[in-house]
């Protein structure tokens, strides 16, 4: 490492910073003007840095690579390569095919998440081996591309020992020191400005870089004509080398108002093929020596050489670039414009890599050229396929600007797929303006069709829900006669529908959108508008097609480029979780959860969050719900999507409601419905569905019927026929007969009961028979209502929902109690207060423990085991796996995993072998066994 100069206070900076990376995240910017030092410092941080033993990641883009997508993560990632097979699958293709490591192979693009989480993922297997520094020089020629994954990983680094080290030029712009003063808080990035050098410290360093040694009057002048710029001194320092008696006398220093001057009388010394080599090599991105070769023929290893010996060119992993930016843009400017052209023109010839390729031959162009433009076309696709899709777009509005302007046709194409990659790299703004000309532009038909359902749902992105259901009507009057144009559109209608709650029209466009896709014969289209279909027609009453969910399923591809939701593995769990089948549909969230994760899918995991969230609450499994609850927060915060954020509160409300937390369930609330407003009925049903349970529990009959009230009407009037979709409708019946308000009630058990019967639905038939019992009980009709919960608790052993069983044991021992038949109602009160006690249900458990403290019997023998424990102990001790018992036990397997633990502690044993022992003791008369193990 070569000597630095006149920079103690930085230094210590980056000592300081160093100390801190193995409690990192933390990061340092390095920040000053064009040939102050910042490379210098940057390159005696990564050498303190590993002196130290860190592991060090580094790139160092040039001003030439800004263009080329993934140039900088290629530098980055390459030394770690070794940990691509730990990576799981998607990841591990992704980031191949990013880093030109292996073709893209299969039918459909690269997801730039998925790039972006291998990227984290293969950054936390190295900080797990010890303290990690991503490091990288001129952060503002970093491509797009890899400044998205940087953002991505810098902002999800969490406690991870990484430090993060950039410099950047002052006055141009990057995103990345933004972005890292929002990802970390103060304390956690610091940034250097370095200013001028002192003229001892100038004096030193041409000193001992040019072995010249100044008189002190000579040292004041170059320091004065310099500025203290150390690159500038060192140029004015060794342009008067060997005449340094010439300045003496005061003559002007080579340096006036122009550096590049300088720069060109130093370029001016390099043989005719060092100065060739030097100009490829400022040209292209990082090339290799057999770069050089393949433009300049014989003469390119004799010119890389004499380069290298003027200072002029270094080379760094087998790559060569120019020793300072002002030198390879000096010579690459001081060209005549006709041999620029010519020299990219060969560099073309000599480069593979479809990108590359069509860059350099859209800069060796004079005007439209359509053989450029269609090169410019192929590597727009080929920069998609590789996950750089913003890239994409840019290359496309390169293929228009060399495109005859007579060639409208080609011409709207080009926009339209500059417009479509500009959507898929989240630049809805630029996708607007041109799709909206491409529109504006184009004659009646498929293409134009096409294009403006793209637009819709650009405008659906920007809000603006009627203007896009708009344009996907005209769209589909244009574009009826091509079936994949007509597939996407109908999608595209029938979710706009279902989130405006018009649920049959959304179930009439989901049967178009799969007639259109069946005709196209697309796989992928056909396995989404199948997974739309039975969506909407398991809303509306007409119950799950297993067989075509089981097709949709079949057909997936997760690599689609289409929105996950409402594709069939999303579809799957949703009405799988109406439908009562709480186990699959539970299992079925947590792997799609796994699954978005690994793609760094995390819109996807915020709504998911939601879901998977009520699902475990469902379950009776506080701890996954808190843990479903806590990822989607996670998500939200990561990418920063405002309906992301409520849906991380509506879950964390439903977190708050299971466990009786009523403060901070409504304030939950109040920000999810801030956030939403009306956007989504659906999603605010899920809310307030929790919110009306708590009030419920909490024995508040007026709050319920405030909360849940109001929704009732939307279940008449939008045409919603799948009780498992508003649950809330039994709680509003139960908080209707403590009001009083009976025939309302009755109204809303019939509903329950009707659909539960036609479906089948174990929940709702189990909900309406503990509702008409506590209605028939309200009416003083004791045994009606007894028989009616009997009914209800045999519904409830097909269901995997303690919680619910809970509630209709509750209602039970309510109704033994006026019945004034206390045994019978303490046993069931206990069940119950049991249950919701394992499940975490702590308003309820407090209503049960309420209602026992009015049966009046003593309680229950400390070590005396429960009906549930009872029956848990005794299909543990049969040799069944914790899962298996909760299936049969109808409980969480965290909830099992409780009552074992009370099992063990109440009999004295401490393993499974133990209680199988002692349970095999047991008296044939069902007996339980004695605390102390004597039967």
């Amino acid at each position: 490492m070569r000597t630095v100069f006149g920079r103690g206070p930085e230094l210590e900076e980056i000592e300081a910073f160093l100390d801190r990376v193995p409690n990192g995240p933390v990061a340092l910017v390095i920040a000053g003007d064009a040939g102050i030092g910042k490379t210098t410092l940057w390159s005696a941080a990564l050498s303190a840095a590993e002196g130290r033993g860190y592991r060090a990641l580094k790139a160092r883009p040039a001003e030439s690579e800004a263009v080329f997508s993934f140039a900088g993560l290629t530098d980055l990632l390459e030394p770690a390569t070794d940990l691509l097979p730990s990576l799981p699958s998607p990841q591990r293709r992704a980031v191949e095919v990013a880093l030109l490591a292996a073709e893209h192979q299969g039918p459909h693009p690269v997801d730039h998440r998925t790039i972006a989480v291998a990227a984290l993922s293969m950054v936390r297997l190295l900080a797990q081996q010890g303290p990690l520094v991503l490091a990288v020089d001129d952060v503002q020629w970093l491509d797009a591309p890899s400044v998205e994954v940087l953002q991505f990983v810098s902002r999800r680094l969490d406690s991870s020992p990484v430090g993060i080290l950039v410099s950047q030029r002052i006055g141009e712009s990057s995103a990345i020191p933004s972005m890292l003063a929002e990802a970390l808080d103060d304390d956690r990035l610091r940034r250097v400005e370095l200013g001028p050098l002192s003229r001892q410290a100038v004096e030193a360093l041409v000193s001992s870089r040019l072995d010249l040694q100044l008189t002190r009057p000579l040292s004041a002048r170059i320091h004065q004509t310099s500025g203290g710029n150390p690159f500038f001194a060192l140029e004015v320092a060794r342009a008067i080398k060997g005449r340094e008696a010439d300045f003496i006398t005061g003559a002007p220093l080579p340096l006036t108002d122009d550096l590049r001057s300088l720069v060109r009388g130093r370029l001016s010394t390099l043989s005719t093929a060092g100065r060739r080599a030097l100009q490829v090599v400022a040209a292209a991105s990082q090339p290799a020596p057999e770069l050089v070769r393949a433009v300049l023929g014989d003469e390119g290893p004799a010119g890389i050489d004499d380069a290298i010996r003027a200072g002029t060119i270094e080379a760094e992993r087998g790559r060569l670039r120019p020793t300072h930016p002002m030198i390879g843009a000096t010579a690459y400017l001081e060209q005549p414009e006709e041999d620029r052209r010519r020299l990219h023109s060969r560099l073309a010839d000599a480069v593979d890599e479809p990108e590359q390729r069509a860059r350099h031959l859209a800069l060796a162009a004079t005007g439209p050229d359509e053989a450029v433009a269609a090169a410019l076309e192929a590597a727009a696709a080929s920069a998609a396929r590789r996950g750089a899709a913003g890239a994409a777009a840019e290359l496309a509005e390169q293929a228009i600007r060399l495109t005859d302007p007579e060639a409208k046709e080609d011409r709207q194409r080009r926009s339209a797929l500059a417009g479509y990659h500009h959507l898929r790299s989240a630049n809805i703004l630029q996708a607007r303006t041109l799709l909206e000309q491409v529109v504006k532009d184009a004659a009646p038909g498929a293409e134009r069709a096409n294009s403006m359902g793209l637009l819709g749902e650009v405008v659906y992105l920007l809000g603006q829900t009627n203007e896009a259901l708009s344009l996907f009507r005209s769209a589909l009057a244009e574009g009826q006669d091509d079936a994949r144009v007509a597939a996407h559109i109908e999608m595209n209608l029938s979710m706009g529908t279902f989130l405006q709650t018009d649920y049959p029209a959304s179930q009439a466009h989901s049967h178009a959108a799969l007639a259109h896709a069946e005709a196209s014969g697309d796989v992928t289209l056909i396995s989404h508008a199948k997974g739309v279909v039975v969506f909407n027609d398991c809303l509306v009453g007409d119950g799950v097609n297993e067989s075509m969910l089981a097709s949709a399923l079949e057909l997936e591809d997760l690599d689609a480029p289409t929105m996950i939701w409402f594709g069939p593995t999303f579809v799957a769990p949703l009405v799988w979780m109406w439908a009562g089948k709480v186990a699959e549909a539970n299992e079925a969230l947590a792997r799609l959860m796994r699954v978005m994760a690994e793609r760094g899918q995390e819109a996807t995991i915020c709504l998911l969050g939601l879901y998977v969230t009520r699902m475990a609450c469902w379950a009776g499994d506080l701890a996954s719900a808190r843990n479903y609850a806590a990822m989607g927060r996670t998500a939200s915060e990561h990418n920063g999507w405002a309906a992301g954020r409520a849906f991380a509160s509506a879950a964390e409300s439903m977190v708050a409601c299971l466990a009786g937390d009523a403060a901070t369930a409504r304030r939950k609330v109040e920000e999810a419905s801030g956030i939403l407003g009306n956007q989504s009925k659906f999603r605010t049903i899920c809310m307030m569905s929790s919110l009306g349970n708590l009030e419920l529990s909490l024995g508040d009959h007026a709050a319920v019927d405030r909360v849940l009230g109001p929704h009732v009407d939307f279940i008449w009037s939008s045409g919603l026929r799948e009780p498992g979709v508003a649950p809330f409708v039994a709680d509003e019946a139960e908080a209707l007969v403590g009001l009083g308000r009976e025939d309302e009630a009755e109204r809303l058990i019939d509903w329950l009961e009707q659909t539960g019967g036609r479906l089948d639905r174990a929940w709702a038939l189990a909900a309406a028979a503990r509702c008409r019992g506590l209605l028939l009980a309200s009416q003083g009709r004791l045994r009606e209502a007894m028989e009616q919960v009997e009914h209800a608790l045999v519904n409830h052993k097909r269901l995997a929902m303690p919680i619910e069983q809970a509630r209709s044991l509750l209602a039970k021992g309510r109704i033994h109690r006026r019945n004034r038949e206390k045994s019978a109602a303490q046993s069931a009160l206990r069940e119950a207060l049991e249950i919701f006690e394992a499940c975490g249900a702590a308003a309820w458990a407090e209503a049960a423990r309420s209602e026992l403290s009015r049966v009046g019997l003593r309680p229950r023998a400390p070590k005396e085991l429960t009906a549930t424990e009872s029956r848990v102990a005794e299909l543990a001790a049969s040799g069944l796996s914790t899962k298996a018992i909760a299936g049969k036990a109808f409980l969480s397997p965290k909830s099992v995993e409780g009552v074992l633990t009370r099992v063990y502690r109440k009999l004295d044993v401490h393993s499974r072998a133990q209680l199988a022992s002692l349970l095999a003791r047991r008296p044939d008369s069902g007996d339980q066994p004695h605390p102390d193990g004597r039967s």
